[in-house]
């Protein structure tokens, strides 16, 4: 096979790597994660501290807060991550504010796909809230 040939099959397999992938070579994407509502049966000055206190462990920022919810986001490695957290006194709910650089692909005010890390730091922030709850009751 001379040298011509040699590069067109590289190029022809990189091709069909990069349209097998979905053109997302290097970074994943998948379902975006919905939370289930975190029942929490306590006052809300209590499920705001849950709240605010895995923001904290988790290093997210809290961008606004007002009674029955919460706007936070988490910035790592040029993404960034918006939440809207409501809360009552009977569940906690975490829901999606917007992103920044994760491949959010629109749907309605959410995203049907985005990047895996989205889901990572979203279902870590669920489960800190999640076991806090528990462990107050």
């Amino acid at each position: 096979m001379d040298r011509t040939a040699s590069i067109r099959l590289v190029l022809a397999l990189g091709v069909a790597l990069f349209v097998g992938f979905g053109g997302s070579v290097g970074c994943s994407t998948t379902a975006m994660v919905h939370p289930a509502a975190v029942p929490s049966a306590r006052p809300m000055a209590q499920n705001r501290e849950i709240i605010t206190q895995a923001l904290s462990r988790r290093a997210w920022i809290v961008d606004s807060d007002k009674p029955g919810e919460i706007m936070a986001h988490y910035q790592r490695r040029g993404a960034v991550a918006h939440v809207r957290i409501t809360y009552d006194k009977s569940s906690i709910l975490i829901a999606y504010a917007g992103s920044e650089n994760l491949k959010c692909q629109p749907s309605g005010d959410e995203c049907s796909t985005i990047h895996k890390t989205y889901n990572t730091w979203v279902t870590n922030l669920y489960q800190d809230i999640s076991l806090s709850a528990q462990n107050r009751r």
